[in-house]
């Protein structure tokens, strides 16, 4: 099982600073990635941070093909959220979030049911935002990956919490490098 957790690591590692580089390449290392940790997860049983993952391979699908159409129309704007898309945002973060912590409490035996449904709900959202080349996603990223890092030490996950430490970081160099490019909405 280390060896899977480690190349996930290694690719992890690359798909953050090619988003940060707005390479679309991010999206093809963020389909293969998620393949091994749905596997690292299960068997840490953190489930919904396992099913997380077949979310990121289907919203990478949907960032890759945003990205190339972008791409095509010569329009690579980084903005801010707008205060629709914040409402928006705070609702389904709160009903998903209430969905996977009724489940994860009721139906697994997950022993962190709110920290797996919260940070998973949170992903999904810094997922999208990043698609979207929404500046915020950087600073949800980091709230996440260190509430992760503690997450993945508490389930011996070594390797895993280490790498969320170095996400953290990334996602700062992320957002400093979107900042650069923003554009106001």
């Amino acid at each position: 099982m280390p060896v899977l957790e480690i190349i996930g690591f290694i690719l992890t590692i690359a798909g953050v600073l090619f988003a940060s580089h707005q390479n679309s390449i991010t999206w093809l290392i963020s389909i293969v990635s998620p393949l091994l940790y749905i596997v690292v997860f299960y068997n840490s049983k953190l489930y919904a941070d396992a099913f997380l993952q077949f979310f990121f391979i289907a919203l990478s699908v949907y960032g890759l093909l945003s990205w190339r159409k972008e791409k095509l129309k010569l329009n690579h704007a980084v903005r801010k959220m707008n205060l629709n898309e914040i409402m928006l945002s705070l609702f389904s973060t709160i009903v998903l979030c209430a969905c996977f912590y009724f489940f994860l409490k009721n139906y697994t035996n997950s022993d962190v049911p709110f920290a797996d449904a919260f940070l998973t709900t949170l992903s999904l959202l810094a997922t999208w935002l990043t698609a979207k080349k929404i500046i915020e996603n950087w600073w949800i990223w980091i709230f996440a990956d260190v509430l992760y890092a503690f997450l993945f030490f508490y389930k011996e996950l070594y390797i895993t919490s280490f790498l969320y430490l170095i996400l953290a970081a990334l996602a700062v160099y992320g957002l400093f490098k979107w900042k650069k490019q923003i554009q106001v909405v």
